[in-house]
């Protein structure tokens, strides 16, 4: 391969954070998958925290668009780092990993992937919880959480905090994988993959992602209000039972029809 074809990956900095800490530094990253599950949770922690944004990425493997907002303004898509320390009056400090889009090639996504986590690296990060989902048949409304992980040492306290078991036998593409995977195999931070039942044809499954956050809630002991995704989750929920009404009905004065003429 020409190192011509290789994405460039372009960081600007908003300010400088140091490696040296007292207490925890976890990255929590979720970039837009099925459901929306990971991404809609983060962008509601994001909004209820108040972080600041440390540092935006681009790469030219990002697909060729920009993003038009409600007002008309544009915006390129990037990879979007936030930062918030003393959560919950604690030494916990949290970065936020999330962006418009992903990569359009392997080779991207590893890429940026792999800057990002050298990033959070520089930053003392020790922890990265990456959020991601995992399709079911039809929709919940308490929807389960599974977890794989890069340390079985993690696993106990993840159960405790409502994890239901484990992820087995499979993979995750995509950053919402290769991230915390990176970060262990390149820098020895641990990390773990949460992924929550979601129905894939919802366009963002806001049950979903409200079981992220519950495990959050209660593993890093934050306390997130989830009032307002309950209410837009319940929304979705009603429009499904009433599709669903309306099919069985239309079946119903099919099958109606078809005995008429038979008889």
């Amino acid at each position: 391969m020409y190192m011509s074809e290789i994405p460039q990956t372009f960081v600007k900095k908003f300010f400088e954070i140091s490696p040296d800490h007292k207490g925890k530094r976890v990255a929590i990253s979720a970039l837009p998958g099925i459901g929306m599950t990971g991404k809609s949770a983060i962008d509601h922690l994001i909004k209820e925290m108040h972080p600041k944004k440390y540092a935006e990425l681009y790469t030219t493997d990002f697909p060729s668009h920009i993003i038009i907002n409600d007002d008309g303004t544009i915006i390129t898509p990037c990879i979007n780092i936030f930062y918030v320390e003393n959560v919950s009056d604690t030494e916990l400090e949290l970065f936020f990993v999330t962006g418009d889009t992903q990569p359009n090639s392997v080779i991207g996504t590893n890429s940026l992937s792999e800057q990002i986590v050298k990033l959070l690296a520089e930053c003392g990060v020790d922890f990265v919880i990456s959020l991601a989902a995992t399709p079911i048949m039809s929709p919940k409304k308490s929807p389960k959480v599974f977890l794989t992980f890069s340390s079985e040492s993690v696993y106990q306290e993840f159960l405790e905090a409502g994890v239901k078991n484990k992820f087995v036998k499979g993979t995750i593409t995509g950053m919402n994988g290769v991230i915390p995977g990176f970060a262990k195999s390149s820098y020895n931070i641990e990390g773990v993959v949460l992924l929550s039942e979601t129905y894939p044809q919802f366009v963002r499954d806001l049950s979903a992602s409200i079981s992220l956050i519950t495990i959050l809630n209660n593993y890093l002991h934050l306390n997130i209000d989830v009032a307002e995704l309950e209410d837009q989750a319940q929304k979705t929920i009603n429009l499904y039972d009433k599709m669903r009404q309306r099919q069985r009905e239309q079946r119903q004065r099919k099958g109606s029809a078809e005995l008429g003429y038979i008889s």
